[in-house]
């Protein structure tokens, strides 16, 4: 069987390199992006996806699950961590992702990764991808972030698990973590 993890966290947190560097270490482990899922789905760039309404951004945010199907089709890997967003910062608000999108994802198990406002600010200039904010308006993302997934396991009665993302941060605890509670 397949287990879906859902790993969470603002842009800039670490997901992404967090997730290349497990499923170089670990054999039968696939992670895929959520943008790039649907960036494929919808054929817009990420950057267009991101910087939509909200309503867009919420609307959208339901193709994922076809999406996520699709890739996985004939798919053989024992875990699949999908790295993705719960509160979307599309450069004019805040848009939380509904609970009803992370319910079609079927995942197994959520997690969390944080890391101090000022790494994460420190990281986000390095890119100059992500939308600009000061140090104040990403602690209050990244509380939006953390109480969403905190009420997405609540609501769907999945594990969760949280870390704290430094320089050199490994996703291997936090899967060790959760595995035994994946059901």
């Amino acid at each position: 069987m397949t287990h879906r993890l859902l790993l969470f966290g603002v842009s800039g947190v670490g997901k992404t390199t967090a997730c290349r560097s497990y499923t170089l270490r670990h054999a039968n482990v696939l992670c895929l992006n959520a943008g790039s899922l649907l960036s494929a789905a919808s054929h817009c760039e990420a950057n267009e996806l991101r910087s939509s309404s909200s309503d867009a951004i919420i609307r959208r945010q339901f193709f994922l699950a076809d999406a996520l199907d699709r890739q996985l089709r004939g798919c053989n890997a024992e875990l699949v961590i999908i790295d993705g967003h719960a509160i979307i910062d599309n450069n004019r608000e805040l848009v939380r992702v509904p609970v009803e999108v992370v319910q079609s994802l079927k995942p197994h198990g959520l997690l969390l990764l944080e890391a101090s406002v000022s790494d994460i600010f420190h990281r986000r200039l390095e890119r100059k991808q992500c939308p600009y904010r000061s140090e104040l308006e990403l602690s209050l993302e990244m509380e939006q972030e953390r109480q969403a997934v905190e009420s997405y396991a609540n609501e769907l009665g999945l594990p969760f698990e949280k870390a704290c993302s430094t320089k050199g941060f490994e996703l291997d605890a936090i899967v060790q973590a959760i595995r035994p509670r994946l059901g």
